[in-house]
């Protein structure tokens, strides 16, 4: 299990997660690692316990990994191996949740990718909705965004098999469209917005302008202090950082004279009054562990996505911030883990 040290960080309890999410909505909106961000909260919010990183070794099936789930080494991203894990990670949260899924072995098209995922226990309630690829992509499903009982009647399909075929969709919108009329049809009260690891607005206005568009309509449908921008997580190859957010501050430094007055994502979250959840800062200050290998590489399951244990420290962290400070969390040591920052 990974193991950050120093710092002490005090988790919560199952308990104070669903006092803290009680009566409230809250939105993973992006990419993959808002998916396992979502997937972990799920999972300690339904069976109150986090997910192990025991489980993340091939045929583990964790719910951290869709590369546990058997899909062939040299391409994992097949079909079956998809519709297995959308399959097993549906189930294991005990039929609270309503999975909009469906991928093709190729990825990420409109017509080549459906998910989305939505969890209500009691009074509490958590989702995910895919937005990927680039600033104009369009999040999309088979089943409206509604009510959670609305949409379990609704649904035609089951986990891994709800194909998304070119016109075919119930419904597809912009990202700024879905922040406007999706948020309030599902109730959320509190968004978490990722731009990928997949693109930057960086030196590219159309896209600045599509997110600061997105951002603007977020805030004003769940109000302020409730929308939230989270930072690319770091990508990691050969104890080397390959893309990251810290991209737009390296070429800010150079002080390119083409990129004078340039805006990225968080200067349209500043714009907008949309807080930031910087989990780039949070990974990148993890120091060097005794075993002579980069703490930062150690909390990482493959070289985009970060181990369950890791999401755990993540997901404390973002619960302190959008619970308020501080949250009603358990003091038990046994509760208790370091981090290092």
């Amino acid at each position: 299990m990974y193991t950050p040290a120093d710092c002490e960080l005090v988790r919560p309890t199952v308990a104070t997660v669903r006092q803290c999410l009680s009566g409230r909505h809250l939105l993973f909106f992006g990419d993959s690692m808002q998916r396992y961000l979502y997937l972990t909260l799920s999972n300690f919010l339904v069976n109150g316990e986090w997910p192990r990183d025991e489980q993340l070794r091939p045929g583990g099936e964790s719910p951290c990994s869709e590369r546990t789930w058997g899909q062939d080494a040299s391409t994992p991203d097949t079909a079956a191996g998809w519709e297995r894990y959308f399959k097993g990670t549906s189930a294991a949260l005990r039929g609270h949740e309503i999975c909009d899924c469906w991928r093709s072995e190729k990825c990420c098209k409109e017509t080549e990718l459906t998910e989305n995922r939505y969890t209500q226990v009691g009074n509490a309630a958590i989702s995910f909705v895919t937005q990927l690829a680039s600033a104009e992509w369009p999040p999309h499903g088979t089943v409206p965004p509604g009510p959670h009982r609305q949409m379990r009647n609704a649904i035609a399909c089951k986990a891994g098999s709800c194909r998304n075929r070119t016109g075919g969709t119930a419904w597809s919108m912009l990202p700024y469209q879905f922040m406007e009329s999706a948020l309030p049809a599902l109730g959320v009260t509190d968004v978490i917005m990722n731009s990928g690891q997949h693109y930057t607005t960086l030196g590219k206005p159309d896209r600045q302008r599509a997110v600061k568009r997105m951002f603007a309509a977020a805030a004003a449908s769940v109000g302020p202090k409730r929308a939230w921008f989270r930072t690319t997580t770091p990508r990691f190859k050969n104890a080397a950082v390959q893309m990251s957010n810290l991209f737009g501050d390296k070429l800010r430094s150079k002080g390119w004279a083409a990129l004078q007055d340039v805006e990225d994502e968080m200067d349209a979250a500043d714009a907008h009054g949309v807080g930031v959840l910087d989990m780039f800062e949070v990974i990148m200050r993890m120091k060097h562990s005794s075993l002579n290998i980069s703490e930062q590489e150690g909390a990482f399951v493959d070289e985009v996505h970060v181990k369950c244990s890791v999401n755990r420290e993540l997901l404390s962290l973002i619960l302190a911030a959008i619970c308020g400070a501080p949250p009603p969390i358990s003091h038990d040591v046994a509760q208790v883990t370091r981090l290092k920052l």
